[in-house]
């Protein structure tokens, strides 16, 4: 999980909202936003928002986390391959043919 490394107070939160909003947006990381004598929030792009709900949902099932597991067992061991334009062609034409050709 990435860290936070945009902490800042509620009030400097307000003054640079703009500033603040496009950060997170542009490079993805979250920002935490403190205010005296309540918890802390954090602000996230739509876009990440929507990927962590999807991850989320997609690990309720024991069977999809478990698909999961096993996916970046096969990339961290190496156990992939690029994909060329003409792979992805023939993916988009034939899955059947490109995984059992």
């Amino acid at each position: 999980m990435n860290k936070p490394s945009n902490i800042v107070s509620f009030t400097e939160a307000r003054q640079g909202l703009k500033a603040l909003m496009d950060r997170v947006t542009g490079d993805k990381s979250p920002a935490v936003i403190t205010r005296r004598g309540g918890e802390p929030v954090v602000m996230v792009s739509l876009s990440e928002w929507e990927a962590i709900q999807e991850t989320n949902y997609l690990l309720k099932s024991p069977a999809n986390a478990e698909e999961l597991r096993k996916s970046l067992a096969e990339a961290e061991s190496g156990q992939t391959r690029e994909l060329t334009e003409e792979d992805l062609r023939q993916l988009a034409e034939d899955p059947a043919a490109f995984f059992n050709g």
